[in-house]
């Protein structure tokens, strides 16, 4: 499960149930948590009602990082990097993620011999 707490009051405010295994990393952007876990999933979820959104699945192992930027989910398991569009909860090409960067935004995605993901907000993950 995640579970999402009161910071002021320390009351729980809801908890999100549907992996089926350890969540491994949690990405959180104004409204939308994404979460990734060991059942090879990620999932996004509205942080306000606690609703699942979408459950993105192309990943064939444990999702152990996950980053959102925008309307773009970046996810990373031990074989392979995938990107999403947390919108439409549907799954992008590299050239789609960089298509879908925020006027303003510096980078989305930047590759560093083959390993190194960095969003354009300093929040990243390696691969190696």
């Amino acid at each position: 499960t995640v579970r999402i707490w009161n910071a002021t009051s320390g009351e729980e405010q809801h908890v999100l149930e549907g992996h089926s295994g350890t969540v491994w990393s949690v990405a959180i952007q104004g409204d939308t948590i994404v979460s990734g876990s060991d059942d090879n999933t990620v999932r996004v979820w509205n942080a306000t009602s606690g609703e699942e959104q979408h459950v993105l699945k192309g990943h064939s192992d444990w999702v152990l990082s996950v980053a959102i930027q925008g309307d773009t989910i970046v996810s990373q398991s031990s074989n392979e990097t995938r990107y999403w569009n947390a919108r439409m909860g549907e799954a992008l090409d590299v050239d789609e993620a960089e298509a879908s960067t925020a006027p303003g935004t510096k980078t989305l995605v930047n590759f560093e011999n083959g390993t190194h993901v960095k969003l354009s907000e300093g929040i990243g993950f390696t691969t190696d």
